[in-house]
Order: structure tokens, then C-alpha cells, then sequence
């Protein structure tokens, strides 16, 4: 039951799909036909694993895939040294142990040689793992597809689109921050060479009442402040911000979210962006 890093958007490029989003508060199923997306259900907990297993024998042909979208996540990057294929899958899995994950809900991603390597250094490949570290909510769906004798097509994690969307931003820069606001909450995310490199999601219920474009400042500047910590990102080095929003809110975007010395933010029109990616519906 292990996370495949597969491509997220395989969902919105075959016809007589279903994309489930799974969310903190809500389980969202969207038929997904020809670049159309369109609401079919949308399950609380309350609703449960019977809902989702009702829904389920009455769709017995349907080709189901889960994007999770949930702030208990985790993101560790390891460096390997370059080994043979085989020797690679047994240090993958070492490394995977002594990170100790309490979960089974684990994934991870090669991001390249390191820019040590490229310089003369010791060659080692940088790795990222990414792990769900609250399974519960996620087994709780799952177990209606058991009782229901139904698989599933994947499991991705919202934060890896990022990485899908990475080729279709204008003239993206080597480091950057991307920032997108969804039902689960507003996700600030990492990319490096195009690659993710950390994601953190602030939930919505976190930013109940606050001005949603302060709140898209406030978070980014947090999570830029992390990485600088972590030595992710130079501390001297303006980063630029990517958000994702519609044009009827790049004026406020603009307003609340001014460049500094270290952040530099550019709004992304969300529509056009969609339409780049193949999807024919807003």
C-alpha cells in the first residue's frame, strides 16, 4: 500500500475517470472526461466508508484515483551515494528504515546528482522521501475499496502536481516558491530544478476569518524563513513566488503580497494556467 510516484495528471488525460480529492474535512469526487472536470459527489466524515462504498456499487465500471491533500505530511531529503540498481534499492531501504515513519504511506523521488557532484565533490544522488504521517485518515476511505473488492488506479499527494506544473510557468527560475489556495487550505511548495523539495499545507480552518491574501503572505514568509533554516534556500538570494490565482484577484494578490528583499511575487492567471495543462473546463 506503499505511495507510487506516478504522474497526477495520468487522471485528467484518459476518459470515464474519477479524481477523489481527499481533504481534513470532506471526500470530493470529480468525473473526469475529455479535459472536463465536474462534481459527481462529495462525502464528509460524518457521511463515512458506507457513502464512499454506496457510490462505489453504483459506478462498478469507474477508474478511481485519490489525490491526498492533508497537512500531516512529511518531506526528508537524503543524499546516496551512486551505487548499482541493486545495491540502490537496498539503500533506498535502509535510508527509508532509519527515517522511522510510522506509516506505510511512503514515497520517494530521485532529484538529480547534488551540485556538489557537478563541482568535483564526492558523487551522491539527492533523494526525496515523502510519507502521509497520519494514515488513519487516509485508511478510513480506503477501507470502503477494500470491503468493495475495488483498486485503485494510485495514490498520489496534491503536492507532487507542483512538479507537473513546473514546465508550464513562465521562465521558472532554478529556485522558486509556488503557492496555490484549495479546499484543504493554501499549500506553499518548494521547487528545485523544477523537482519538488518540500510542500507544507496550512488548513483552511487555520486561516478561518483572515484576509486570504495577508494569510498567502504571512504563510509564504514562514515557510521561505523554514527553508533558509534548513539551508535550502540563501539567505542573500531573492526567491521568487509563484501563486496560482485567478485575475479577478491578482489586484489584491498584488496589495497584500509585496515583494521584499527576499520574496518577489508574480500572480499566475489559474485559468490560462489550466487550459496549458489540457483541461477544458474552469
Amino acid at each position: 500500500a506503499h505511495l507510487r510516484h506516478r504522474q497526477p495528471h495520468e487522471a485528467l488525460t484518459m476518459a470515464e475517470r474519477h479524481l477523489l480529492y481527499l481533504g481534513s474535512t470532506s471526500l470530493q469526487i470529480a468525473r473526469v472526461h475529455r479535459g472536463q472536470i465536474s462534481l459527481a459527489s462529495h462525502l464528509t466524515p460524518a457521511d463515512g466508508p458506507p457513502a464512499l462504498a454506496n457510490w462505489l456499487h453504483g459506478h462498478p465500471g469507474a477508474r478511481c484515483t485519490l489525490l491526498v491533500d492533508l497537512p500531516d505530511e512529511s518531506y526528508h531529503l537524503e543524499a546516496l551515494p551512486l551505487v548499482g540498481r541493486r545495491d540502490r534499492r537496498q539503500l533506498i531501504a535502509r535510508r527509508q528504515a532509519q527515517l522511522r515513519l510510522d506509516t506505510p504511506y511512503i514515497t520517494h523521488q530521485s532529484l538529480g546528482r547534488s551540485a556538489e557532484a557537478q563541482a568535483g565533490g564526492a558523487p551522491h544522488e539527492k533523494l526525496l522521501f515523502a510519507a502521509i504521517n497520519r494514515p488513519a485518515a487516509l485508511q478510513t476511505w480506503l477501507a470502503a475499496f477494500q470491503r468493495s473488492q475495488r483498486a485503485l488506479d494510485g495514490v498520489h499527494l496534491a503536492s507532487h502536481v507542483a512538479t507537473h506544473l513546473a514546465p508550464q510557468l513562465p521562465g521558472l527560475p532554478p529556485l522558486a516558491l509556488l503557492v496555490w489556495a484549495s479546499p484543504a487550505g493554501l499549500r506553499v511548495s518548494c521547487l528545485d530544478a523544477g523537482q519538488l523539495r518540500f510542500s507544507r499545507l496550512t488548513p483552511a480552518s487555520a486561516a478561518a476569518g483572515a484576509e486570504p491574501w495577508q494569510t498567502c503572505h504571512d504563510e509564504t514568509r514562514r515557510t521561505h524563513q523554514y527553508l533558509v533554516g534548513q539551508r535550502a534556500i540563501d539567505r542573500n538570494q531573492p526567491t521568487p513566488v509563484y501563486v496560482l490565482a485567478h485575475p479577478r484577484d491578482h489586484a489584491a494578490l498584488a496589495s497584500a503580497c509585496r515583494d521584499t528583499g527576499e520574496l518577489q511575487f508574480q500572480a499566475i492567471d489559474l485559468p490560462a494556467l489550466a487550459r496549458r495543462c489540457g483541461l477544458h473546463s474552469p
